[in-house]
């Protein structure tokens, strides 16, 4: 028993030492400043801990918004994906009906390439004249006619003209069989001709009567929707759309280039022509129409076809170009002495007849006179 009362009081002897040791240790640290500073350590480091985590959680956001952002352009990109698809197809589409339009096109074209005989061609008078197959030799009382079967390459298909046709040059070598109006008789029906072909009317009757095949076409008083009409026509006389088609389109292409050129905004001067004699060209006719294209003011437009036009009625019109083959007549007479034209000096001879022949020599006759009119517009094509 005192054993045991010996070792409580041992016991609890040890634990006051215990308590009066944690009792020191405890003020001690209170009163110690090093860990007042360790303290308000933590507390920054706390702080800064949460800024991070606030910066942490800003950015966690700003990253949601921006993928909700991809989301969507993603599915942007899809429409536009699947609407480009739409579209290819349709463009295909529109591919395939444009290669099988084409395709036709030129099953048309080959078409209307090929001739196909018998065919009837309407005379200026009515009369209709029939082709079994292509003339082999043609008179052709015409330089339009001249010169279109020579441009569409059936140059060896014509054995004669009239003596006024000069136009290629080598129809020098033809035989001429009369001059415009006048016909040799014998000398057409000396050559055997299987077609006859004349411009004026007074010439057809004289020729059938013979027993001849005779085509009349009034060709002077063609538009240019007519000119290439005859060309069309000649190639279907002859089985050479091929070589026609290939004139309408230089002769289109040159009046397409001459109408941009002269557009719609241009004021055009006044113009007088004189084809010889005072005689001009008034409305209804194809020089007047080229005069409308240039956009030019024709003095005798009141006129219907050609006449004869007074020095009074020039003098009062006071054109200003004149075209004439014979300045002299306006320079020397002292009547034309206040006419803009002669005042100005702009009183022009033409270089060559294009202008008298609807054939595929005529837009380059529009092009000389269209220099003359419009020289800075037109100082980029060469006379032709």
């Amino acid at each position: 028993m005192f054993k045991n009362l010996f070792i409580l009081v041992v016991f609890l002897f040890q634990a006051i030492l215990l308590t009066t040791s944690l009792s020191c240790t405890t003020t001690e640290n209170l009163d110690n400043p090093t860990n007042t500073t360790l303290e308000q350590s933590n507390e920054a480091r706390e702080s800064e801990l949460n800024k991070l985590k606030q910066k942490l959680t800003d950015q966690q956001a700003e990253l949601t918004s921006k993928s909700i952002m991809v989301s969507e352009l993603e599915e942007t990109r899809k429409d536009l994906s699947k609407q480009l698809s739409e579209k290819t197809d349709r463009l295909d589409g529109l591919e395939t009906k444009l290669t099988k339009s084409q395709a036709k096109l030129i099953e048309t074209e080959n078409k209307l390439n090929q001739v196909e005989y018998p065919i009837a061609i309407m005379s200026s008078d009515g009369e209709i004249v029939t082709f079994a197959s292509a003339p082999q030799r043609i008179i052709a009382f015409d330089s339009s006619a001249v010169e279109i079967l020579f441009d569409i390459g059936e140059s060896n298909k014509v054995i004669a003209t009239h003596s006024f046709a000069t136009h290629p040059s080598t129809v020098s070598n033809l035989p001429k069989v009369g001059d415009a109006f006048n016909l040799d008789l014998e000398a057409i029906v000396a050559l055997e001709p299987d077609l006859v072909f004349v411009f004026y009317e007074s010439n057809v009757q004289p020729l059938r009567k013979l027993g001849l095949k005779v085509l009349y076409i009034k060709t002077l008083d063609h538009n240019f929707e007519k000119t290439t009409e005859l060309m069309r026509m000649w190639g279907r006389i002859t089985n050479n759309m091929e070589g026609a088609s290939t004139s309408i389109n230089d002769f289109n292409t040159k009046i397409d280039i001459i109408s941009k050129k002269v557009d719609s905004s241009t004021k055009g001067p006044r113009i007088f022509q004189d084809i010889g004699g005072l005689w001009t060209p008034g409305a209804n006719t194809l020089v007047h129409e080229v005069f409308e294209l240039l956009k030019a003011d024709n003095i005798a437009k009141e006129i219907d076809g050609y006449a004869q036009i007074s020095p009074e009625i020039i003098v009062e019109k006071n054109p200003q170009i004149i075209i004439t083959p014979n300045p002299e007549v306006f320079l020397e007479n002292k009547a034309y002495e206040n006419v803009s034209a002669v005042k100005n000096n702009k009183i022009y001879s033409l270089q060559s007849d294009s202008l008298s022949v609807p054939g595929p020599r005529f837009p380059d006759g529009i092009i000389e006179i269209a220099k003359y009119m419009y020289p800075n517009k037109f100082e980029d094509i060469k006379n032709p």
